[in-house]
């Protein structure tokens, strides 16, 4: 089986990751991550039936878009194969470690963090998404040649 290629994506916008850490509904100390992330997927399973906390770790001095290509398309394949939706659900909360906080970001601001970062239309990452449902997880798309 031959799975689409989402279209190439040139001149990526270089954003500082603090745009993402500033969509975060909370932070805690690294030492508290445990006991927080188990915290944050009991919240999510009372408000939503269940919930998926997808722990990420920031690279040192990795910007916006480079955090977003490396982790967006695992993020919607991941989702897919839980049945949730892909871009935004409001049951996945990433736990993103910037140096030595956790902080606990919805996972639509990530997918409006690489639509902000590459200037994509919906349509694209509509198109992104569906390929990387499906499983094509390619960086490449998003790296210029």
């Amino acid at each position: 089986m031959v799975l689409p290629r989402a279209p190439r994506i040139w001149n990526a916008v270089r954003v500082d990751l603090d745009l993402l850490v500033a969509c975060a509904t909370y932070s805690v100390p690294g030492p508290e991550a445990t006991v927080a992330i188990a915290g944050e997927r009991a919240h999510l399973h009372d408000v939503h039936g269940r919930g998926v906390v997808y722990e990420v770790v920031a690279r040192p001095g990795e910007r916006l878009e480079q955090l977003t290509v490396r982790v967006a398309g695992r993020l919607a394949y991941y989702a897919r194969t839980k049945r949730m939706c892909s871009v935004g659900a409001p049951q996945i909360t990433i736990a993103l470690f910037v140096g030595d906080r956790l902080h606990f970001v919805p996972s639509a601001a990530l997918f409006f963090g690489l639509v902000a970062a590459y200037q994509l239309t919906p349509e694209v990452l509509a198109e992104h998404a569906a390929a990387w449902e499906q499983g094509a997880v390619e960086r490449a798309d998003f790296v210029p040649v």
